[in-house]
């Protein structure tokens, strides 16, 4: 099960500072991989950041995070992705648009999830990556 290998952050009540980066983790930005759901599943794409901090223990861990929770979690599908959301209502935050903020933390690197619904029928979800 995926809070069992890659458990989400509890956020602190009244406090959603940490599910955002600060200026200072900016040069910890090993990438942003981003995804959308299509008839086909889910298509993503690999946005780069700070090469430098990309390895290949990085690339395992990411590998295997996201194989979790296509499998376990909330990319496995788009309702299942809404469903997460749903049941994490203090995880929605709304600005210019309306999205879900989540982390994980592994022992070497920490992932800021972002999920949101865009026009239309269309869905995405997005993961912003940093170590």
């Amino acid at each position: 099960m995926i809070g069992e290998k890659y458990p989400f952050f509890d956020v602190p009540e009244d406090d959603v500072s940490p599910l955002f980066t600060t200026k200072l983790q900016e040069a910890a930005h090993v990438g942003c991989l981003r995804g959308v759901f299509d008839g086909n599943g889910t298509t993503t794409d690999w946005i780069r950041g700070n090469d430098a901090l990309k390895s290949p223990a990085f690339d395992t861990e990411l590998r295997d995070m996201v194989e979790t929770l296509r499998r376990d979690g909330p990319l496995k599908n788009f309702q299942s992705m809404r469903q997460f959301c749903q049941e994490h209502p203090q995880a929605r935050m709304s600005g210019r648009q309306t999205f879900y903020a989540f982390r994980i933390d592994t022992q070497r690197h920490r992932y800021h999830l972002r999920f949101s619904r865009k026009r239309g029928n269309s869905t995405s979800s997005a993961i912003r990556l940093t170590g």
